[in-house]
């Protein structure tokens, strides 16, 4: 390689997007709290998008297992599926909560989840596909710190 071109090269590297070279591709969700809501927990994920692409819609199913045996389903979303649009951009994060208007309750205290779990993702990138893998993905469990 000439110096010319190795000189080139740097220049492009260093003229970069720091955020774009340290993207990885997914989108990692997290657990990232809970309250309580008339006796009801209402667990919150974090969602951090390491794409190049911005996500327009993110919704993650939790399968929410209590002490007593019942095992629930609760949507978690970036957004109102039809709202206004407030897309996750490229290297950003978003808590993805449950809408209350759409929703049951979980019908349990936080300290009676026993297990959670991904029972579903849709992702709609800005674009129409996803931009990127969501990681963990279906069936896998979600750390929830004690």
């Amino acid at each position: 390689m000439s110096v010319r071109k190795l000189i080139l090269a740097l220049a492009l590297l260093v003229g970069a997007d720091g955020a774009a070279l340290a993207q990885s591709g997914e989108i990692a969700i997290a657990y990232s709290g809970e309250t309580t809501l008339y006796g009801s927990c209402l667990p919150t994920l974090q969602a951090r998008n390491a794409t190049n692409a911005a996500i327009d819609f993110l919704q993650v199913d939790l399968s929410v297992t209590l002490a007593d045996g019942r095992r629930r389903v609760m949507e978690l979303k970036s957004r109102y599926r039809w709202g206004l649009d407030n897309p996750i951009g490229a290297g950003e994060a978003r808590t993805l909560k449950v809408n209350l208007d759409e929703a049951m309750p979980l019908g349990g205290a936080c300290s009676d989840i026993i297990a959670i779990s991904i029972a579903g993702i849709d992702c709609i990138g800005i674009n129409g596909a996803c931009p990127g893998k969501v990681v963990p993905t279906v069936g896998d469990a979600i750390v929830r710190p004690r």
